[in-house]
């Protein structure tokens, strides 16, 4: 089994407003299993959203995207 790493996702904020990136974040954060890590950031700009999530170790290498159903 290899070893599992962060996944990163990024959001982009449509110029309009943040609302859906938002929402998306804490749904995702709002859905994560127990023992799940994640970390976030916004660019500088604020035009990103950058959602990193870490299954626990063990898990397989691919759970990130099988979690999210890819």
């Amino acid at each position: 089994m290899r070893a599992v790493e962060f996944q990163d996702l990024v959001l982009v904020r449509r110029a309009g407003g943040d609302a859906p990136a938002v929402t998306a974040v804490i749904r995702v954060l709002g859905k994560l299993p127990e023992g799940w890590g994640h970390e976030w950031r916004l660019d500088e700009d604020g035009g990103r959203i950058h959602l990193r999530i870490r299954p626990p170790s063990g898990s397989a290498g691919d759970a990130v995207r099988v979690w999210l159903g890819g």
